[in-house]
């Protein structure tokens, strides 16, 4: 691998999304494992290099039991879709636990009361629940709890917690203490891999994103970042060497600030400039699509529509971003139109269009796939969305008041509506893979029964029930008409009305 230019090498880009994504899994297990071995450590009275403690600082029995919570919580985070209630219970467990040190602290601090007992020393234990882990812990666990809720405030206790970290990392550095201090090793390493996992499960915020993305933008953060952490840590450990740092907790606390203040600043400045980038290429991207519209039904043409899916596999593999797709056949609606309607072909595929595109957002797309077929890209939170959609695109196209069902002359009381759907998959090796096996769906769901939807109520003498597979013979038809006779024995003039449509 030859350097071509400035922090660029010939071969293939590192994605950085896709890394901090797979890291989730062990750093949230190292949280746990420090937590666990915090915990042995603290009650066998050594360090992790089975060193006595001699009073040094160790894990706290609940420092270790929150930690191990935290990071089994951020292991079984999804995506998408809603916190089960027990990682609800464990979460909120942590965060009060947290909030009672913090405020036992801060009565004590003001009025000089005794620490409670309960969050003291315990005995056969030692180390002490440190102020500065139940503030980074609370905080990542009010992050985690409310990413799916409310993104920008977890955002918020997310940089907090961060901030904490890094304010932790300064305190063992210089030697000085800027709360109660007592954070263990393990501790330590425990909330450090836990900073990192936590920004693996907020890389849908822009403001951490910004830092993982490919291309000029990701690495110019990417280098920034690191500059505005280094250099004033560095300076202050050599100001710390040199002895001018001894005690002096209030410089460190001023280097902590900046720093953050800093990385607040050029984070959120990426992130809008990035925004204004996308925002351009999407207006680039709508120009570039009016040669890429099906001019009969007015949606995309296949390479209108392979453009998007191909784009949105690319969203799906660097940011897990979730889609879906529905892949409909429409020669079965021509043949309605062609029975019930005026009979022209392109008509009946520019109000099924209609109708389609009517239920779908911006975020979605629909594409003429094939000479009788409609490709559906849906982005989702979770599968089940795409039933629902299914379902809602029957319903609008059994509408009678829907721009199809308006179009036709008379009324068939129920439409055959199968649909193929499918999601993109991590197993995935192409967003053709999804695709095909939309149309596997597509192809069962002819068989399907709960395809078909009825149009409106019609009188038993009024029916016209019409079927793709119309292939009855002259007995079955006879059958038919004469049992519709016996149960309605409808007037001679409305038979002959019947056995004419």
């Amino acid at each position: 691998m030859t350097q071509s230019a400035i922090g660029r090498f010939d071969g293939p880009p590192i994605n950085f999304i896709r890394l901090a994504l797979r890291a989730r899994v062990p750093l949230s297990i190292v949280t746990m494992v420090c937590g666990a071995l915090g915990l042995i450590t603290s009650f066998a009275g050594v360090d992790i290099f089975l060193q006595p403690l001699d009073g040094r600082s160790a894990t706290h029995p609940i420092t270790g039991l929150a930690m191990i919570g935290l990071g089994l919580c951020i292991l079984k985070t999804r995506r998408f879709g809603k916190h089960g209630l027990w990682r609800i219970m464990v979460l909120g467990t942590i965060l009060l636990v947290c909030a009672a040190r913090v405020m036992d602290a801060v009565l004590s601090w003001g009025t000089g009361a005794p620490a409670l007992a309960a969050l003291g020393p315990v005995e056969g234990f030692n180390g002490r629940f440190s102020i500065e882990s139940a503030l980074t812990i609370g905080a990542f666990s009010v992050a985690t709890l409310v990413r799916q809720g409310n993104g920008r405030v977890g955002g918020l206790f997310l940089v907090a917690g961060l901030a904490l970290v890094f304010t932790t990392v300064l305190q063992m550095s210089y030697g000085l203490v800027f709360f109660n201090g007592d954070v263990g090793v393990l501790t330590f390493l425990g909330l450090l891999s836990a900073s990192l996992a936590m920004l693996s499960i907020y890389l849908h915020r822009p403001f951490v994103r910004v830092a993982f993305m490919m291309g000029d933008i990701g690495v110019q953060t990417r280098v920034m970042v690191v500059s505005i952490v280094l250099i004033p840590w560095l300076s202050g450990l050599g100001l710390t060497w040199s002895g001018a740092m001894e005690g002096e907790t209030h410089a460190a606390a001023m280097i902590s600030v900046i720093t953050c203040a800093m990385l607040a600043i050029l984070l959120t400045t990426s992130a809008r400039h990035e925004g204004s980038v996308a925002a351009r290429r999407r207006a680039a991207r709508e120009l570039a699509l009016f040669d890429r519209i099906d001019p009969v039904t007015g949606a995309l043409n296949r390479f209108g529509m392979t453009e998007v899916v191909e784009g949105s596999w690319v969203d799906f593999r660097s940011s897990g971003a979730q889609f879906g797709m529905i892949l409909m056949d429409v020669d079965y609606f021509r043949n309605i139109d062609a029975t019930f309607g005026a009979g022209d072909p392109d008509a009946a595929l520019e109000r099924v269009a209609q109708s389609v595109q009517g239920q779908l957002r911006g975020t979605d797309a629909l594409g003429r796939w094939g000479t009788s077929e409609f490709l559906i890209l849906l982005k989702i939170k979770e599968v089940g969305n795409i039933d629902i959609v299914a379902r809602r695109l029957r319903a609008a196209l059994a509408d009678v008041t829907g721009p199809f069902c308006a179009g036709l002359t008379m009324q068939p009381a129920t439409l055959d509506i199968p649909l193929g759907i499918s999601d993109m998959r991590e197993t995935d090796d192409a967003p053709t893979a999804a695709i095909m096996r939309a149309d596997q769906s597509l192809g069962l769901s002819r068989l399907d029964e709960t395809s078909t939807v009825p149009v409106m109520e019609f009188e038993e003498d009024d029916v016209f029930v019409f079927s793709p597979d119309a292939t009855m013979s002259d007995e079955e038809q006879f059958a038919r008409d004469a049992a519709l006779d016996m149960s309605s024995e409808p007037e001679e003039d409305d038979s002959k009305d019947v056995q004419a449509a």
